[in-house]
């Protein structure tokens, strides 16, 4: 696990603004700081208007895969599965990997990106501006995190 607290980054454009609520993994607990994680991340899938569940490009799908599927179709809330690092595998490797994950959660939509080198992001935040209300921002436009510096250097390291 990499993040213990959620953590709201903003993202401001000319089509509206998107607050990404970074949450602990959800995973099998095996301790109270797993189960305090845990705890935040199911929360906050009632919290938010779409939920992007970031994956690797991969045909396997495991228990743990399957058990944060369930997690998600309980939740209620949309889900779009992120497929990310698709520029670190071979095309023809894509296709499986989107298929094995519309088996998994056939209620959720795909998308396809790299982080890395932008490919097909602009395609995602489409998709993300299609669940969100319409409304006024929630933070200025300067705005790109709710953390203090601190916080932001402690989660680097």
């Amino acid at each position: 696990q990499t993040t213990r607290n959620r953590i709201q980054t903003v993202l401001t454009t000319e089509q509206g603004q998107i607050v990404f609520v970074d949450t602990p993994g959800i995973h099998k607990a095996k301790n109270k700081l797993g189960e305090y994680m845990v705890n935040v991340a199911e929360r906050t899938l009632n919290e938010v208007d779409v939920v992007l569940w970031l994956v690797e490009p991969s045909t396997f799908i495991g228990a743990g895969e399957q058990h944060i599927a369930g997690q998600l179709k309980k939740a209620h809330t949309p889900v779009v599965i992120v497929i990310n690092k698709i520029d670190m595998v071979k095309k023809e490797d894509v296709l499986p990997a989107i298929t094995a994950y519309q088996k998994l959660c056939p209620f959720a939509e795909i998308v396809p990106v790299s982080a890395r080198s932008g490919m097909n992001t602009d395609e995602l935040l489409k998709v993300i501006f299609q669940y969100l209300p319409y409304g006024p921002q929630f933070y200025d436009e300067d705005t790109v995190t709710d953390q203090p510096e601190r916080q932001i250097v402690a989660e680097l390291i």
